[in-house]
């Protein structure tokens, strides 16, 4: 069986991303302080652009690439970022914010890894719980680190972060996915209309 190419540049992708995600538990504070000797206050801005780049970048897929002219995913699109914007404001210091753009990012990412998996509606939990996972795993690293530690709001931070990149995949891109439980009910009726056939060569045998 060949490698699906597209599977093999996800996974580099994603592990590239988690590997960068864990070294920045000691490496961003050091990059945040030198940050912010360059840029004194005007640093707090930071956080805003990194988050503006992949919106900007899903606005002009979505318009552009993918040529969607249903009104109601631009609606979405609005209101999600209005949304990220209030999440982005209740996170205190612009070094905490940097949480909603990088698992956000995760979030969509874990998304796309398990896409060459999984093709139904469960691929938004999988996503979903997959980006909280490295949330968790990222904070429980920092009890080893000597410049950060354990938080919960970090965590809650990630969580957010990561359900409003699912979000935006289901509501603003809405791939073609398809559903769970009609494919179960597809299966049951399968096994009654064997089950059926059975009976009836039973009953037609001598």
């Amino acid at each position: 069986m060949r490698p699906n190419t597209t599977a093999i540049l996800d996974w580099i992708l994603f592990i590239s991303f988690i590997v960068f995600l864990f070294m920045a538990t000691d490496i961003l504070p050091a990059v945040w302080v030198v940050l912010n000797l360059i840029a004194g206050k005007d640093i707090e801005y930071f956080p805003g652009i990194f988050i503006a780049v992949p919106l900007f970048l899903l606005l002009f897929y979505l318009a552009f690439i993918k040529r969607q002219r249903n009104t109601s995913c631009y609606v979405c699109y609005i209101v999600l970022t209005v949304i990220m914007a209030h999440v982005y404001y209740m996170i205190d210091g612009p070094y905490n914010r940097m949480h909603i753009f990088l698992y956000f990012m995760v979030s969509i990412m874990s998304f796309r890894l398990l896409h060459n998996y999984l093709h139904d509606i469960r691929l938004y939990i999988f996503g979903f719980s997959l980006a909280v996972f490295f949330g968790v795993i990222d904070e429980c690293l920092q009890f080893f680190s000597a410049h950060r530690g354990f938080s919960l709001s970090d965590i809650k931070a990630d969580a957010l972060a990561a359900l409003l990149g699912q979000l935006f995949i289901m509501l603003v891109v809405r791939p073609n996915l398809r559903p769970w439980i009609p494919k179960l009910k597809s299966k049951m009726k399968g096994y009654y209309a064997q089950e059926r056939w059975l009976k009836r060569q039973r009953q037609g045998s001598p």
